[in-house]
């Protein structure tokens, strides 16, 4: 979406998940990113964060996204809820959904 476009809408029980290739980028991002969290090294945390983002066409923060998204189907209200600790506005997580839904990793489920 552009910055002038409207915002996209979802019926409130709108679930989202993982398509094959935001699978596997998901399981990249833990493998190769996800346990700097843990170290507290957080220069290297930023640093493979914008590598690993860099090399898909993502964002940075879109990582923990799909992460999370990874864990099974979910809604916007609990997406919201496991993003919490990683202080994530609504504007936020809505932005990166239809990030990952343009670039096809995310796909809504019935």
């Amino acid at each position: 979406m552009s910055a002038d476009s409207p915002a996209r809408r979802w019926p409130r029980g709108q679930r989202f998940s993982l398509s094959g290739r935001g699978r596997e980028l998901a399981a990249a991002y833990r493998r190769g990113i996800a346990h700097l969290a843990h170290r507290g090294d957080q220069g290297a945390f930023a640093a493979a964060c914008a590598s690993w983002a860099a090399g898909c066409g993502l964002k940075p923060d879109d990582g923990i996204y799909l992460s999370e998204i990874g864990r099974g189907e979910m809604t916007l209200a609990q997406l919201r809820e496991g993003l919490e600790v990683c202080s994530q506005s609504i504007g936020d997580i809505k932005e990166c959904l239809d990030r990952l839904l343009n670039a096809g990793l995310v796909v809504t489920a019935t």
